[in-house]
């Protein structure tokens, strides 16, 4: 429906329509609690190249230059050309300075009011609250 279609059609659908789908669970819903003392690293999307990073050099030597330093797989993908004529071989979840940007970073405030933000709060509660994921 047209009400689907915006940002609150959709907090709705995923709540009452899909309210069990796992792409839409806060993580502490998907993790069994017994488990939760064994997670020894939360990565953050707002942070999401510097935690890969963090990540993949503790999984030890020569991960992070093998599979991120340069991309998920950098042999099959094509050089992506930056503004300047340089090819771009940046890391995995590097922010990119194309000349194709849609400046969709500030796009969602927009459609992202007090009110929603309060009801994502809501949703997600129990991730906030969990000591093992360091909101």
């Amino acid at each position: 429906t047209e009400k689907s279609q915006t940002f609150a059609g959709f907090l709705d659908v995923i709540e009452h329509t899909c309210p069990n789908n796992p792409h839409w669970l806060p993580q502490s819903k998907r993790i069994d609690r017994k488990w939760w003392p064994y997670i020894n690293f939360v990565g953050h999307m707002d942070t999401i190249a510097n935690d890969t990073e963090i990540l993949l050099r503790s999984l030890g030597e020569g991960v992070w230059e093998t599979y991120g330093a340069s991309g998920w797989d950098y042999d099959a993908l094509q050089d992506e050309i930056t503004h300047d004529g340089s090819k771009n071989r940046g890391a995995v979840f590097q922010t990119q300075q194309s000349s194709h940007s849609t400046l969709s970073a500030n796009h969602w405030k927009t459609h992202y009011t007090k009110e929603l933000e309060q009801r994502v709060k809501e949703m997600m509660t129990d991730d906030y609250h969990s000591p093992y994921f360091h909101f």
